[in-house]
């Protein structure tokens, strides 16, 4: 049955115990305070003689501190506050065999580090945009390098397309058209953009014209 297997005591009062619990050993520190429960294959919390689900049951403190922590599977935490009282890095993630990311901040800058020097980000498990090791910026440019600064790419048939926005005032574009070999200016006659000047494949620039012959 559950209960103590063995209690320590000082001066009349317990400290301690060692227990059973719904089929586990238990350690627990006495009333008010933290113990442990030893499942199968796992180790629970315990708080005042029972279990608990994260009240009361902190794992160091910020004066007294744990130094690392090695895990072989998934953290899955509530809330993640990482911190470093020397600055620099905070926090590096590494998959061991090929690359590092490490987040540093210092001087009021947060820096994120691939040591591959390409950062991605992407949606839906696919890559949509990076900044390579030489700072070049590419959008929809999944593994591939660029010499440009900023580089917009669609699939064919699709316009790719910088808008230019005024918030409460007015926006522009500057687009190739889909799938047309042109670089088209816009503007935004205040329900849509509305092309205003094109430089065409043959280098003929047409104002208000949008098959320019010269």
């Amino acid at each position: 049955s559950d209960g103590d297997i063995a209690q320590f005591r000082k001066d009349n009062a317990t400290v301690g115990s060692i227990g059973y619990n719904i089929g586990a050993l238990t350690l627990d520190g006495g009333a008010s305070r933290s113990g442990l429960y030893f499942g199968a294959g796992t180790i629970l919390p315990r708080y005042n003689g029972g279990l608990v689900n994260g009240v009361n049951a902190d794992l160091g403190s910020t004066g007294q501190q744990f130094q690392d922590l090695y895990l072989s599977g998934s953290a899955i935490v509530g809330g993640l506050t990482v911190s470093n009282a020397s600055g620099g890095n905070v926090a590096t993630f590494t998959n061991v065999s090929s690359a590092d990311l490490s987040i540093n901040l210092t001087g009021g800058v947060s820096l994120i580090t691939p040591s591959t020097g390409v950062l991605a980000f992407g949606t839906s498990n696919t890559e949509r945009m990076r900044i390579d090791s030489s700072g070049n910026v590419g959008i929809g440019l999944s593994g591939k390098s660029s010499s440009t600064t900023l580089k917009v790419e669609n699939a064919s048939g699709y316009a790719p397309t910088l808008v230019l926005n005024q918030s409460g005032i007015g926006a522009a574009s500057i687009a190739v058209p889909a799938s047309e070999n042109a670089l088209q200016f816009n503007y935004f006659d205040g329900s849509s953009l509305t092309e205003a000047m094109r430089i065409d494949g043959s280098g003929n620039v047409g104002i208000g014209e949008s098959s320019p012959d010269q």
